[in-house]
């Protein structure tokens, strides 16, 4: 009976040491991707000269102005897209 339990026992090992590892390579290769990324800001803002004169641009800040005027019962007026 005691053999039996042994291998039972080391039977259940395997799965969990499957998971140790596959954790251990997904922290590598996040540790990697990070390095690989440094210096890169991701969403940062940048300045696109052609977004100013961009009807969707423009339709948007319509849009906006119309339903801040809409909900708090204002009188905003949309002239332009400023760029900063």
């Amino acid at each position: 009976m005691r053999v039996a339990a042994t291998r039972a026992a080391a039977a259940a090992h395997p799965p969990s040491a499957f998971l140790l590892l596959l954790l251990l390579l997904g922290c590598a290769s996040l540790a990697i991707g990070g390095a690989a990324m440094a210096g890169h800001v991701l969403g940062g803002v940048k300045e696109n000269p052609a977004a100013a004169n961009s009807a969707e641009s423009d339709g948007l800040g319509r849009f906006a102005v119309d339903e801040h005027n809409r909900r708090e019962n204002a009188l905003l007026e949309f002239v332009r897209v400023v760029l900063f």
